[in-house]
């Protein structure tokens, strides 16, 4: 901002009196670029003179989607260009008792990850992020949400819905989710870090195979085991006879 800009907004323009007693009720700076990104603050120098009155705000300028949406008793419905894919947030019917501003905030995968990376965030849930983050900022105050998320889908996996309510500290799996057509629905009723996960289902067949297979390798030496004991009888009296000597000799002496 010039000096020029910071000079006007300090005096109110024109205004003489230290107090600001002859200023305009009305003030218009005119529309400035914001060329950076960080939080501004400013104030009233006219209201905060005073024991009884105080205007103070804040400017957040960065390079994050963000938007405000409205759900009231009857729901409502926003959807959020995202890297990704539009994001659709309905409110369900009847969950929100009165209109409910709520901010949303939206990050590509390689932004999020670096969110993730730079909070320390632990996860569990599947092996890698297939879909941009979704921040709600604001408390639902009750209320309930329906949103349909945007996901990568790949051949063999499972996707699964992580979310943060610490700030990308650490994830747990949204129930409920269903996929279909590229796009992951569930509903909350809270407010933090939503992302979807993929589970390589491959190596879930895999190891039920390997498991199968153990079982079944067990089950035809033991059933062999038997049948040859059965034809042999005197092959089964031997490995008893060893049994009980081994049996003997371990057994604790008093």
């Amino acid at each position: 901002m010039s000096a020029e800009d910071r000079i006007s907004l300090a005096r109110s323009r024109n205004a003489t009196n230290n107090q600001l007693d002859d200023a305009s009720a009305y003030f218009d700076l005119g529309p400035r670029r914001i060329t950076s990104t960080g939080i501004s603050h400013y104030m009233c120098s006219r209201n905060n003179n005073f024991s009884n009155r105080d205007q103070k705000g804040r400017i957040i300028v960065h390079d994050r989607g963000m938007e405000y949406a409205t759900f009231g008793y009857h729901g409502g419905s926003r959807s959020i260009t995202a890297s990704g894919g539009n994001i659709v947030i309905e409110g369900v019917p009847g969950s929100f008792e009165q209109a409910t501003p709520v901010r949303v905030e939206t990050m590509d995968m390689a932004e999020g990850a670096a969110m993730f990376k730079q909070n320390n965030g632990s996860i569990k849930i599947g092996d890698g992020f297939i879909s941009d983050f979704l921040v709600i900022d604001s408390p639902l105050g009750g209320g309930a949400l329906k949103i349909s998320l945007p996901v990568k889908e790949k051949p063999s996996t499972a996707i699964k819905i992580a979310h943060s309510k610490d700030n990308f500290a650490s994830f747990q799996e949204v129930s409920d989710v269903t996929v279909s057509s590229g796009m992951a629905r569930f509903e909350t009723k809270e407010n933090g870090v939503f992302v979807a996960r993929s589970t390589d289902e491959s190596l879930s067949v895999i190891a039920i195979a390997v498991s199968v297979t153990v079982v079944f390798i067990l089950l035809v030496l033991v059933i062999g085991t038997a049948i040859y004991c059965r034809i042999h009888p005197s092959a089964a009296e031997s490995v008893r006879s060893k049994f009980n000597n081994f049996k003997r000799s371990n057994k604790p002496l008093v």
